[in-house]
């Protein structure tokens, strides 16, 4: 049906959830929502709310517009709380629940907000061996300094600077359609993508050339967020990350880093973004490439875009 009326099934369910969740908690009633029922696990219940959204009609049109249509409705600290909202949208994947990894870390810095492909390269599955990591970064491009950087951390691996490597070899895979999924990508290596590109086009590509024009990509990916004034201010994590999950019986349960050794902080996070705007060569006080990367990546023309970043 989601298909049928053109909408999103993740985000649809999302936002149902939510509405439901809060009716759980006693936060609304039915009457806060123009009467529609509010019962979970109701299939002709779920098909109303899809008919009502689709359409506009009654509470369905606060829905369509997503969380942003909820945050004007129930205010934004109401939404923010019972929710992981990044770049007003919804996380796709609960650091609490899998400990902070690529794919986790990923969702604050991409520049269209939470999904699940950007840090899919990097720690996709849960428990790798780190032996297994260090040769999938260097399978993506990676070089021995860069992987050096990445891995000489006290918590084994450092995610914000892996995560650039998930996002360049996604910007690759992207460009030449290329399947990105885990499953696919892992069997390739960045010589291999030379070669297939060479005998592919006729036009020699050393793996090295390919590597900066994916990082091209990613910068020209970055500025069209700069472009709207997104800064460093738009990539910080959801309150929700710092508060523990209760389990059914009564445990709690925090965000962890990826090998589930250490409580993580605020300070943590940030500390990861530092790094990740470092890796990438950006201004790490705004989160925006500077002046110096952008001329380096033959993309001059979007220098007068920084001054729109206001800190």
């Amino acid at each position: 049906m989601t298909d049928r009326y053109g909408l999103d099934q993740l985000s649809f369910s999302d936002l149902l959830d939510f509405l439901l969740t809060l009716h759980e908690e006693g936060v609304i009633r039915e009457r806060d929502v123009g009467g529609l029922p509010l019962r979970r696990g109701d299939i002709d219940i779920t098909l109303t709310w899809l008919e009502k959204t689709a359409y506009r009609s009654g509470f369905g049109d606060v829905v369509a517009d997503g969380w942003q249509g909820l945050m004007k409705t129930f205010g934004e600290d109401m939404v923010k709380k019972w929710t992981q909202i990044i770049k007003g949208r919804q996380g796709a994947w609960d650091p609490r629940i899998s400990g902070l990894g690529t794919n986790e870390f990923a969702q604050l810095v991409y520049p269209r907000g939470p999904n699940a492909e950007s840090g899919g390269s990097g720690l996709y599955t849960l428990n790798q061996p780190i032996d297994a990591v260090r040769t999938h970064a260097e399978r993506m491009g990676w070089t021995k300094e860069q992987i050096d950087r990445a891995f000489g951390s006290p918590l084994k691996v450092n995610v914000g600077r892996l995560t650039t490597s998930s996002e360049s070899w996604l910007a690759l895979f992207n460009s030449l359609g290329i399947c990105n999924r885990h499953v696919n990508n892992r069997f390739y290596h960045i010589s291999i993508i030379s070669e297939l590109y060479s005998a592919a086009t006729g036009v020699e590509l050393s793996p090295q050339q390919l590597m900066k024009y994916a990082d091209r990509v990613w910068n020209l990916f970055k500025m069209i967020n700069v472009r709207q004034g997104f800064s460093r201010e738009n990539d910080q994590p959801p309150d929700m990350w710092f508060e523990p999950i209760r389990t059914h019986d009564g445990k709690d349960i925090f965000m962890m880093d990826y090998y589930k050794t250490k409580r993580l902080t605020r300070e943590d996070l940030d500390h990861w973004l530092n790094d990740y705007y470092d890796e990438r060569g950006w201004d790490i006080e705004k989160g925006i490439p500077t002046k110096e990367k952008l001329t380096e990546l033959g993309l001059k023309d979007l220098i007068p875009d920084l001054k729109k970043v206001k800190i």
